[in-house]
């Protein structure tokens, strides 16, 4: 189920991007991305959609659909950030789409650049 709702996200990407507050003119490129360990970087990691921007800014999207949501997402996410190879002086602006309960603590800890409800944009 969470792969199709990866692929319902990724078919509303102009409105995704609309809610991050991104120039739709401003995108180099916005695709799920998937590193592979080598030698010279930490590991591997999947990033659900990964949305870069010019300017050296990279907005990574980790998408949910679980009934509940807490902190745990928080620190797969700063994972993924301590693993993923990036040019210097590259920015990453986390950002959360999910559908289901999200515990308080995830909303009001600040970590997340946006945190967007998926049932929002079916509204």
């Amino acid at each position: 189920m969470g792969l199709q709702f990866e692929n319902l996200v990724l078919h509303n990407l102009p409105t995704i991007v609309q809610k991050i507050g991104i120039d739709f003119n401003s995108i180099v490129s916005a695709s799920p991305y998937f590193q592979n360990a080598t030698k010279s970087n930490k590991g591997a990691c999947q990033i659900d959609l990964l949305i870069q921007a010019k300017y050296g800014t990279l907005y990574l999207c980790e998408v949910k659909f679980r009934k509940n949501i807490d902190m745990r997402v928080i620190k797969e996410v700063n994972m993924k950030i301590e693993k993923l190879k990036r040019p210097k002086n590259t920015s990453i602006r986390p950002v959360l789409i999910y559908e289901g309960n999200i515990a308080d603590t995830v909303l009001y800890d600040d970590f997340f650049d946006k945190i967007i409800y998926f049932g929002d944009l079916l509204a």
